[in-house]
C-alpha cells in the first residue's frame, strides 16, 4: 500500500466513523424526545389516577419541568450542531481554496482534517440525558409516594 492509498483509507475510515457517530447520536436524541414527550403526556393525562391522594404535587410538577428541559436541550443541541456545521463548511471551503492554490504552485498539500468534538452539542446532549433520567426518578418518587399513601 502506497502513501496515497493509506491516506485515502484513513479518510474513508474517518468518514465512516463520523457518519456512524451521527446516526447513533440522532437515534439517542429521538429516543430521549419520544420517551420524554410520552412520559409527559401520559403523566399529565393520568395524574389523577396515579395520585388520587394528591401528595407531593410539587415533585410531579418538577418532573414535568425536567422532561420539558430534556426536550428543549435536544433542540438546543441540534441548533448548536447546525451552527458548527455551517462554520465547518466555511473552514472546509477555505481548505479547498488553499489546496488548489498550493497545487497550482506545485507544493504538496494534505487535506486530511482531524475530527473535532462538538463542545456545545455534547453539553446539550448531556443536559438532555440527565434531565430525562432525573425526570423519570422524580415521576417515580411521586407515583410511589402516592401509591404508598393509598395502602395506608
Amino acid at each position: 500500500m502506497n502513501q496515497e492509498e493509506a491516506r485515502r483509507e484513513i479518510a474513508e475510515h474517518m468518514e465512516r466513523h463520523v457518519r456512524y457517530s451521527a446516526e447513533v447520536a440522532a437515534a439517542l436524541d429521538k429516543i430521549i424526545v419520544t420517551l420524554s414527550g410520552g412520559a409527559l403526556v401520559l403523566s399529565m393525562t393520568f395524574a389523577d389516577r396515579l395520585a388520587s391522594a394528591r401528595l407531593w404535587l410539587p415533585v410531579l410538577f418538577l418532573s414535568w419541568l425536567v422532561f420539558a428541559v430534556s426536550i428543549v436541550s435536544v433542540a438546543l443541541s441540534y441548533r448548536a450542531l447546525q451552527k458548527q456545521l455551517r462554520e465547518r463548511a466555511y473552514q472546509l471551503n477555505q481548505v479547498a481554496k488553499d489546496f488548489e492554490k498550493h497545487l497550482a504552485e506545485g507544493k504538496v498539500a494534505s487535506i486530511i482534517i482531524d475530527i473535532a468534538r462538538h463542545g456545545k452539542v455534547g453539553f446539550w446532549n448531556n443536559v438532555a440525558i440527565w434531565s430525562f433520567v432525573s425526570a423519570i426518578i422524580l415521576l417515580g418518587v411521586f407515583v410511589g409516594r402516592n401509591l404508598l399513601a393509598l395502602q395506608c
